[in-house]
């Protein structure tokens, strides 16, 4: 199947239509873009082969992209440093997903809006929410103060918006937890 902007443009409303939270919907929204279509290099098969991948959203040096090739179809969407930078590649297929929300969950982006919360997780396992929500900033000064008092439980930063992506807690464990975005 050979995807085009207008096609695009669906797919991330049907993510978009499914989020009851209106901070991020809004956040989203103000940061698409007209889909630009960029050919990229692709750093794991032939030299100097490329896929063109559609950007889509865009926030200071963070883009996500949907592309067929590559990662995709399995994982079509990823996140890019912009095409001006030093660097035209694809990236780790860590930086892929399956969803458009899953790329923007793992993107810097996300560090703008203040859904971020302190979670304590003790010897059960069993992770909980033990802030409000606020800032990212905010929220890691919080978690390395506990961290630095209380050795028997583990805290990380994470956020409690509830959307179809969000297992990503139990599928990548860390990625959050070390402050990487």
């Amino acid at each position: 199947m050979t995807i085009d902007p207008v096609q695009l443009k669906r797919l991330i409303e049907m993510e978009l239509n499914a989020i009851q939270d209106q901070r991020i919907t809004n956040y989203i929204r103000q940061h698409l873009i007209e889909p630009i279509g960029e050919l990229r290099d692709w750093e794991y098969g032939e030299k100097e082969q490329k896929y063109l991948c559609w950007i889509v959203f865009k926030r200071d040096s963070c883009e996500i992209a949907f592309c067929e090739n590559g990662f995709g179809p399995r994982t079509p969407w990823g996140l890019l440093w912009p095409i001006d930078s030093k660097y035209n590649l694809f990236g780790q297929d860590s930086g892929w997903f399956t969803t458009f929300m899953e790329a923007f969950f793992d993107s810097y982006a996300v560090r703008d809006l203040p859904i971020w919360r302190v979670f304590r997780r003790g010897a059960d396992r069993v992770m909980e929410p033990v802030s409000e929500e606020g800032s990212w900033e905010e929220t890691w000064e919080k978690v390395y103060a506990l961290r630095n008092g209380d050795l028997q439980n583990q805290y990380d930063c994470d956020t409690s918006i509830a959307i179809a992506c969000r297992e990503r807690a139990q599928r990548k464990p860390g990625r959050l937890a070390d402050g990487m975005v």
